[in-house]
């Protein structure tokens, strides 16, 4: 049982956990990217990540974006004991992110969004940060939760990311091309259509 609960805080393929500090962006990725075991955090249990639709640009161009990854330093949150992860020595595992994970929520009647300040342990009922948000979502939670029903269910919440995107395109001329690759011209201008 001993060397069970070592093998557990113990890092991966047995690396000092300040060697992990630098892992490449797909590392980071695939660590921010671990979901809740089903049925933990409220909101959807195992379910699909909430993404926003893309629009594209509406005379068929590409956009030409960069992605920035950031480094946001998040606590890790460890699912089992709904509490943070620690290490050895009891301190709080801190992962650096490309991105800022937080909890949006909508509320239906009036059709708002709202930003959740309960931090990483808001998935868990009473965990979190003081959030006005969190407390009505889990209130209407109990509600459904002792009668049974479906309702109230005015509050939504989903698990969002921000990123920092950097769109080239309007940032200096660049000429639009046709299928072919050939630059489309004005014929009225003879100037070149610029993306």
């Amino acid at each position: 049982m001993g060397t069970h609960k070592k093998a557990q805080t113990m890092s991966a393929f047995g690396k000092d956990r300040a060697a992990l500090a630098g892992m490449n962006m797909r590392q980071q990725m695939r660590q921010a990217t671990k979901r809740p075991p089903k049925g933990v955090g409220g909101g959807g249990g195992g379910g699909a990540l909430y993404r926003d639709q893309y629009y594209p640009p509406k005379d068929g161009t590409t956009d030409l974006v960069r992605i920035l990854p950031g480094s946001y330093p998040t606590p890790r949150v460890n699912y089992e004991t709904k509490d943070f992860a620690r290490d050895e020595e009891n301190n709080i595992i801190v992962d650096a992110f490309p991105y800022f994970k937080y909890i949006e929520y909508y509320y239906a009647p009036r059709k708002y969004t709202l930003i959740g300040s309960e931090g990483p342990l808001g998935g868990f009922k009473g965990k979190g940060e003081p959030c006005l948000a969190s407390d009505w979502y889990w209130y209407e939670w109990n509600a459904r939760k002792t009668t049974g029903e479906d309702h109230p269910n005015s509050l939504r919440r989903s698990e969002k990311t921000a990123m920092s995107v950097l769109v080239q395109a309007p940032f200096y001329l660049v000429p639009q091309t046709n299928s072919d690759g050939k630059v489309r011209m004005n014929e009225k201008t003879k100037q070149p259509y610029i993306v």
